[in-house]
């Protein structure tokens, strides 16, 4: 009987991961299929589609650029926090270099599409979306540590305790 348990319990283990694995990874990846499938569209289905919003090209570009990858920006913070880093420094550092890898492919992309171009200004204003989103949430996570809210990490555990003495 004990037996059976035990496997039952490594059974359910592994569930939880799975769903915590799809519950984190899948927003990410479908907000950057959806910025993929955007970049691929031609020129003018990407103007007539602008055009809704505005017609001030260079607004619509960084209102796109600094709200699409600060979103992008909030969900890589997720992920790297969730399963690959353990300090605050790196999380913020992975996430931004991620982030930049993925704009700078995203211009690259964008440079073989019909009537697209790439632009090393959409790039900047990528970083400062990714920037402002990562900045944002290292201080949201900062702040709920500090009331207990959250479980900081090992690094940031030792630095509590030493302000503390």
């Amino acid at each position: 009987m004990e037996r059976h348990h035990q496997k039952f319990r490594k059974l359910t283990s592994r569930v939880v991961t799975t769903r915590r694995l799809a519950e984190a990874w899948l927003p990410l990846l479908a907000w950057m299929a959806l910025i993929f499938f955007v970049s691929g569209l031609p020129g003018p289905q990407t103007k007539a589609l602008a055009d809704v919003f505005t017609t001030n090209f260079e607004a619509r570009a960084f209102v796109y650029h600094v709200g699409v990858f600060a979103v992008l920006g909030l969900l890589i913070y997720r992920v790297v926090d969730i399963h690959l880093a353990r300090s605050t420094i790196l999380i913020v550092s992975i996430s931004l270099l991620f982030g930049l890898g993925y704009a700078v492919s995203d211009e690259l992309h964008q440079a073989v599409v019909q009537g697209r171009f790439s632009s090393a200004l959409d790039v900047g204003y990528d970083a400062l979306g990714l920037l402002l989103a990562v900045i944002l949430m290292s201080l949201v996570h900062h702040i709920l540590i500090r009331r207990g809210h959250v479980i900081p990490n090992s690094s940031e555990s030792e630095h509590l305790r030493s302000q503390h003495k």
